[in-house]
């Protein structure tokens, strides 16, 4: 996410829009693979996210902290739920 804090003028902001952004340019290269690459990488990524918020349910019961387990949780949740729908498409 670009730092906003610097932008005071229309011309700030055309010159932050114009930055280059890797995500957008790593996107266009998966836009180029086949579709089932494409998904394979979609399921990774959101299995590591699914990962890494188990791992931070699991610090946050350590630490006493329900109310950011209860976040994590319904997040991670959707997450889970993101990858089902994902599984279940057929190329």
């Amino acid at each position: 996410m670009a730092d906003l804090s610097n932008i005071n003028t229309v011309s700030d902001l055309i010159r932050e829009n114009e930055k280059p952004n890797p995500t957008k340019e790593i996107l266009k290269l998966i836009y180029k693979l086949d579709p089932g690459e494409g998904f394979t990488i979609a399921k990774d990524i959101l299995e590591s996210i699914a990962e890494f918020h188990k791992c931070g349910i699991e610090q946050y019961r350590k630490e006493g902290e329900i109310q950011n387990v209860g976040v994590w949780a319904y997040d991670l949740s959707l997450i889970e739920s993101s990858l089902s729908l994902l599984k279940n498409v057929e190329l």
